[in-house]
């Protein structure tokens, strides 16, 4: 029997089509930043235009597109009229679309504030040891 050569259509279409560009027109929405993933739908962002941290929901139809939603991370998050701390995930910007709104200049550009070396500078602490007692220190030796 002949090999069946159908079926990657569908693929083929998927690859090559881009996703048009979803802007925040929407009363209420504003652009956010992720900065922490708690697990379970549920992030830590920092509103844009406020600059204040919410609690963020990802809604019931993009758990599916979870695996998108990581640390720095551009989305665009409705905010709730009864609760000012949390707000809900609408749209999330793939890394390609993410420069894309850098280069409109319509996202800040915060990967300078981002710098890893600094998160891990340590001061030094001078810890004072006891200091052995000559007679210890001669019982040490005698015993030898």
């Amino acid at each position: 029997m002949p090999k069946k050569k159908g079926g990657h259509k569908k693929k083929k279409i998927q690859q090559n089509t881009r996703r048009a560009m979803i802007y925040a027109t929407g009363e209420g929405q504003v652009y956010a930043r992720i900065t922490h993933v708690f697990g379970n739908g549920r992030y830590r962002c920092i509103c844009l235009d406020t600059n204040t941290e919410r609690m963020a929901i990802l809604r019931g139809s993009l758990r599916r597109a979870a695996k998108n939603v990581v640390v720095d991370a551009i989305i665009i998050v409705s905010l709730r009229d009864f609760q000012d701390d949390k707000c809900d995930i609408v749209h999330i910007y793939k890394q390609e679309e993410k420069h894309e709104l850098v280069n409109r200049k319509i996202v800040p550009d915060n990967t300078q504030e981002r710098d890893i070396e600094s998160a891990f500078i340590f001061e030094k602490e001078e810890v004072e040891k006891p200091k052995p007692k000559q007679s210890e220190i001669d019982d040490m030796f005698s015993s030898i």
